[in-house]
């Protein structure tokens, strides 16, 4: 055999090359090959509950003969896990089959490494806490970086005229220097008019939108003597201005580029033009220490030490009316303080939270957002952190900021909500009486699937918390609505969605799961177990086990059993012994065994309770399925 070649996730198994056509041989081979590899596959294998079929064909294509093997996937599954389980064993193989197999076994599970293995657990037995750092620990995705959230750094690319900052002269648009090397030598002419003609033209250059040469720049030693004109007030301030803001932008570049900023001396320069008498180099200078705190923790908690807090706050008390520019640079510089993990000091969040609280109240979109992306930051941490974000009494606002139409508002504030939720059980009960489960009813349809996503996170959160907590879950109608996600929402809505239900399932009564189950939560649930996701599937495994589990402590596991056949769960539950994952496989076997038995092991049963006198009085349940 030249080439062997699988194609996943459907029934044709292998294409293998037996030969050329002008090879006397190859026929024979051929149709040997084809007799014993039939004869391997007909048979009646208990495991697989039905007889297999399958399908084999021969052709020629460029002048070979191809052999194409078409079997059930569970098969396929079954085939190769005999294989994992014992290699050599192959006494009934015949050798060519043999050799196709190991091939196939290895291609299976080559792609099988390359899959994210995470191993998540059941949550039975475990505390409400436990439960939500599980989820906690399997966010990841909900972690990344999206469009919506505010930029780490910002460009200032305003043309002159159009600038907030900048003097509106005829002299700012005439005599630009193009020359990096006429730039360069005027920068230090004694004539500080030239000072001024230089500086600009750099700040022009660095200011392009695209592909501005932040590195021509740095490499033509300019960013010193940047730093060095930050303290020069000649010329009413403009050549510090000019200045800042050529530093502003190439601190928004690399991390290297930002750090060259930072070591030429530019932080304590920016501190101290905080409190410039003129407004527009104090935001500047915000901007600039906003670019360097959002390059990571390191820079940040640099910027911190610098002692730059105090500075935003009082900055932070100008008049929205008078000041509506610089008041958006402190507020995103202060989110960029928030940001980044390991979270900054207690004591920064302590000082910054009376600040963003007062921010929230403003009625500007650009505050609001930034001010809310730095209340998901400092919540998204232990209980310790979340509660300082609960004293600072901005819960009430947030829940009114969740019924936002804006996307850029509304995804932040969802965010925190949902970062709270993780806390412990107190935590998520103050969320509850503030009102957020009715709002949770429309923000789990709305159009926007990030936010499904995000809600239906929140939910599973909730759900992870108490009874109680799930009661008030179901009450707010909730319950449906995540069924429906399962039914209909994309792929990564239906994940958070199903560990909803898994910790309904796990920290609910059994009236609040079959609960579950009477809201048609069986159909969707086991449509699922059809997808290629390992993660996802132990998920749904533990919810459906824990569902049967309640079922049978009232007597109706006959009838969920049924329930789960008619919807098709029982031969997915099956074909999911031969997935590549040994926890899949010993999720499903032990429900199929324990919950699923065998036609002879189920008369047996019947045939004990019959000669053991089972009482005519059952236990009566008034669930309806």
């Amino acid at each position: 055999m030249s080439e062997v070649t699988l194609l996943k996730d459907t029934n044709l198994w292998a294409i293998s090359t037996l030969g050329e056509t002008t090879d006397n041989n190859a026929v024979s081979r051929m149709n040997i090959f084809t007799t014993e590899i039939c004869t391997l596959f007909e048979f009646d294998n208990a495991a697989t509950r039905k007889r297999s079929d399958f399908g084999c064909r021969v052709y020629t294509c460029k002048s070979l003969y191809v052999l194409e093997v078409s079997i059930p996937i569970t098969l396929q599954g079954y085939f190769n896990t005999v294989l994992a389980k014992d290699p050599q064993n192959k006494s009934e193989l015949p050798s060519d089959i043999w050799h196709c197999s190991i091939t196939f076994g290895k291609i299976i599970h080559n792609m099988a490494d390359q899959e994210n293995r995470l191993r998540y657990f059941k949550n039975k037995g475990k505390d409400f806490d436990e439960r939500r750092r599980i989820r906690a620990d399997n966010t990841f995705e909900l972690r990344k970086a999206k469009k919506e959230e505010s930029l780490m750094k910002r460009r200032n690319v305003a043309t002159i005229d159009a600038s907030p900052l900048s003097p509106k002269c005829d002299a700012y648009n005439a005599n630009v220097i193009e020359n990096i090397e006429q730039i360069s030598s005027a920068i230090f002419s004694p004539d500080i008019n030239d000072v001024l003609l230089a500086t600009r033209s750099a700040r022009r250059m660095v200011s392009k939108e695209r592909n501005p040469p932040l590195d021509t720049v740095i490499n033509a030693g300019l960013v010193p003597r940047f730093v060095e004109l930050l303290s020069c007030e000649a010329l009413d301030g403009d050549i510090q201005f000019e200045a800042s803001w050529a530093l502003t932008n190439i601190a928004s570049g690399t991390p290297e580029q930002t750090m060259c900023v930072v070591e030429k001396g530019g932080l304590p320069a920016f501190v101290a033009l905080l409190s410039h008498s003129q407004y527009r180099i104090a935001e500047q200078a915000v901007w600039a220490l906003g670019n360097i705190a959002g390059d990571g923790a390191s820079m940040r908690d640099l910027v911190l030490k610098a002692g730059v807090l105090p500075h935003l706050i009082k900055l932070s008390n100008v008049k929205l009316s008078e000041q509506s520019s610089l008041l958006r640079n402190v507020t995103w510089t202060l989110s960029n303080l928030c940001r980044n993990k390991p979270a900054p000091h207690v004591e920064v969040i302590e000082a910054v939270l009376p600040t963003i609280k007062r921010l929230l109240s403003f009625d500007d979109q650009q505050i609001l957002i930034d001010a809310c992306w730095s209340l998901s930051y400092l919540s998204d941490g232990p209980d310790q952190q979340i509660q300082l974000v609960l004293d600072a009494q901005v819960l009430d606002r947030l829940i009114t900021l969740l019924s936002s139409s804006e996307l850029k508002i509304l995804t932040p504030v969802l965010r925190t909500v949902g970062n709270i939720v993780t806390g412990n059980e107190d935590q998520t009960q103050a969320v509850i009486d503030a009102g957020a489960l009715p709002l949770f009813a429309t923000l789990l349809v709305h159009p926007r699937s990030n936010i499904v996503k995000e809600a239906s996170w929140a939910t599973s959160n909730i759900a992870a918390g108490s009874s109680g907590q799930i009661e008030s879950l179901l009450k707010a109608g909730l319950l449906e609505l995540i069924i429906d996600v399962i039914d209909k929402g994309d792929f990564k809505c239906q994940k958070e969605a199903c560990w909803a239900i898994s910790n309904i399932t796990t920290g609910g009564t059994i009236t609040q799961i079959l609960t579950c189950v009477a809201a048609g939560l069986l159909k969707p649930f086991c449509k699922l177990l059809a997808v290629n996701d390992t993660k996802i599937l132990e998920v749904i495994l533990d919810g459906i086990r824990n569902i049967l589990s309640a079922a049978r402590q009232v007597d109706k596991l006959e009838q969920i059993t049924t329930m789960i056949e008619e919807v098709e769960g029982l031969d997915k539950l099956e074909h999911l012994q031969y997935i590549q994952s040994d926890e899949i496989y010993n999720k499903a076997f032990s429900i199929l065994d324990e919950f699923f038995p065998s036609e002879e092991n189920q008369i047996e049963a019947e045939g004990d309770a019959y000669t053991g006198g089972a009482s005519e009085t059952q236990q009566q349940s008034a669930y309806m399925f």
